[in-house]
């Protein structure tokens, strides 16, 4: 099993045996939101990069270690798919407050936008396992600002 630990003060991605076991932290950099590929064989993951302030999407091998691919987009919070092929990484990627599910090709190619949604923001998303239907949680982001001055 793969997960986020922050266990030492820095979050990392972790694995630990489904049987029980201790907990072996596989990365030594800041990451997070592990997703193995669907052939098993490599995580992607979320990376901080510390020089641009931003997270990156990359690849890393299942045992661990350092990024084998990274991608120029930025995916926090980490929500990081793949598709059923393992070709690409799909993702969230909020603009001017709405959110629309983008797909990242693993080759390096361009990312492509694949939903067009006007509104709202995307707080989860999943794939269905033959990779056909995506299920998409949307939510309506609603605030308010009130200045009170002095009162009498």
């Amino acid at each position: 099993m793969f997960y986020t630990s922050s266990d030492s003060g820095k979050q990392r991605v972790t694995r630990v045996p489904i049987e029980g076991g201790d907990p072996v932290h596989i990365t030594d950099y800041t990451s997070g939101g592990p997703v193995v590929s669907p052939d098993g064989k490599q995580i992607a993951c979320g990376y901080f990069e510390t020089k641009s302030g931003a997270w990156k999407a990359v690849i890393i091998p299942i045992e661990g270690g350092q990024p084998v691919k990274t991608f120029d987009i930025n995916i926090w919070p980490l929500r990081l798919r793949w598709t059923s092929d393992g070709r690409a990484l799909t993702y969230v990627q909020t603009r001017a407050g709405v959110s629309n599910i983008w797909s990242q090709p693993v080759d390096g190619g361009k990312p492509v936008q694949l939903t067009d949604f006007k509104s709202d923001q995307i707080p989860y998303f999943d794939w269905s396992l033959d990779g056909k239907q995506l299920v998409v949680a949307r939510s309506a982001v609603a605030s308010d600002v009130v200045l009170i001055t002095q009162s009498r």
